[in-house]
C-alpha cells in the first residue's frame, strides 16, 4: 500500500481510538488509572465536556492537516506533519496504554485501539514514508523524536483549548 493511503487510512485510525477512549471512559474514569494512582500520571484530570471537546479537537485538527497534505500533493512539511502525527499517536500507545496494561494489569479506555490498531498502523505508516522518500531515515528519526516528546506538551495545550472552548460555549 501506498504512503497516501496510508495517510488517508489516519484519519478513521484516530477516529477509531478516540470513538473507544470517549466510549469506555466512564466505565473506568481515567486513562491511566493505575498511573495516576502510583502518582506517575502526568496530565491533570479534566472534567466531562472538556475531555469530549478534547477527543473532537485531536481527531479533528489531524484530519484537516491529512487533508490539506494530500491536497498539496508532495509537500515536504505537510506530509511531515502527518508522520509527527502518527508518531505522536504510537507514542500514546506506549504512554499511557501500554505502561497502564504493565503497571496496573488492567485495561484503560482506549487501550486496545491503541496497541491493536495505532501501533501496527502508525508503524507501517512512518516505514512506507521512509520507502517512498517522503522522509529520510534520519528524518523518520527527528520527527519520531518529536512525537515522543511532544505527546503531554500536545495534550497540555488540547486540554487548555477544549477547557477554553467549553467556557465559552457554557458547557
Amino acid at each position: 500500500m501506498r504512503f497516501e493511503n496510508y495517510r488517508w487510512l489516519l484519519i478513521p485510525v484516530m477516529a477509531i481510538h478516540n470513538l473507544e477512549e470517549w466510549a469506555t471512559f466512564p466505565a473506568y474514569g481515567s486513562i491511566s488509572p493505575a498511573l495516576a494512582a502510583h502518582g506517575l500520571a502526568a496530565l491533570p484530570q479534566p472534567r466531562w465536556h472538556v475531555l469530549e471537546v478534547a477527543w473532537i479537537v485531536v481527531t479533528l485538527l489531524p484530519a484537516v492537516l491529512v487533508i490539506a497534505a494530500a491536497v498539496a500533493r508532495h509537500s515536504r512539511l505537510l506530509d511531515a506533519l502527518v508522520c509527527w502525527v502518527a508518531s505522536i499517536y504510537l507514542a500514546n500507545a506506549f504512554m499511557p496504554h501500554a505502561v497502564e496494561l504493565v503497571v496496573g494489569r488492567r485495561y484503560a479506555p482506549g487501550a486496545a485501539t491503541a496497541l491493536l490498531l495505532n501501533l501496527p498502523f502508525c508503524m507501517l505508516l512512518l516505514r512506507q514514508a521512509v520507502r517512498e522518500h517522503y522522509l529520510t531515515p534520519r528524518q523518520l528519526m527527528v520527527v519520531g523524536a518529536a512525537g515522543f516528546a511532544s505527546l503531554v506538551p500536545v495534550l497540555l495545550a488540547v486540554f487548555a483549548l477544549a477547557s477554553a472552548i467549553t467556557q465559552f460555549f457554557g458547557l
